[in-house]
């Protein structure tokens, strides 16, 4: 009988606990549409200019969060591309390994290292060699930017925000950064490039992250 009923107890906390995560696996269908100019990523940083550049569909795919796509290059003809999707809703956040898979791309290596950015935090990203059929090889640098600090895993960063949901009723704004540089002979030139542009970009993305976002719903603005 005692067996029963410790039985149902954990059903039953079990059940709490997943109904409760729940309210925060969409938290955008309530609060809104992040609405982001990204005027606090500087477009000349660090011996870098970028230029925006038209995300295409990828609004559409992702109606929840604000998409941010940047050519960067230098004098010397280095390129770069920086894609950030930020929002408040996790679940717009995802894996760029299996997007680029989904795509057709091939990962010839992957590691996650330690990124020491021009001030802040030390914190870990991921480091990925890649081949397009008709491009060529890139190296790609992700990670994902909170008000809590910078994650390595997609899974890392959902867990900090369903915590901060769940703990204190307050859904924080959550960020994919990827910076993508193409091989041309050198492939550790073409990392030092990712690693230079990142570390130069971090800290601009912590304070973009760490204030609650402006939002849209139903047509009229919800937050400053």
């Amino acid at each position: 009988m005692r067996s029963i009923q410790r039985n149902a107890a954990c059903v039953a906390a079990i059940s709490i606990l997943l109904a409760a995560l729940s309210l925060f696996v969409r938290p955008t269908m309530i609060l809104g549409r992040v609405v982001e100019s990204f005027d606090a990523i500087p477009k000349s940083v660090g011996g870098w200019t970028g230029h925006d550049v038209d995300p295409g569909s990828a609004p559409q795919l992702l109606p929840n969060s604000s998409i941010l796509m940047r050519d960067y290059h230098t004098a010397k003809g280095q390129g770069a591309n920086l894609t950030i999707v930020y929002g408040l809703d996790i679940a717009d956040i995802h894996n760029p390994e299996y997007c680029f898979a989904g795509q057709g791309w091939a990962t010839l290596a992957a590691r996650t290292v330690t990124l020491r950015p021009a001030t802040g935090a030390a914190h870990p990203v991921r480091i990925l060699l890649l081949n397009e059929t008709r491009s060529g090889r890139y190296v790609c640098m992700y990670w994902y930017a909170g008000p809590d600090g910078s994650k390595g895993t997609l899974s890392s960063q959902r867990f900090e925000s369903w915590k901060t949901a769940f703990l204190t009723g307050r859904v924080r704004p959550s960020a994919l950064v990827r910076v993508l540089v193409p091989v041309s002979d050198d492939q550790q030139a073409a990392e030092r490039a990712v690693i230079s542009l990142a570390s130069l970009i971090d800290a601009p993305i912590r304070r973009m992250v760490s204030s609650q976002p402006r939002t849209v719903h139903a047509g009229r603005a919800i937050g400053e």
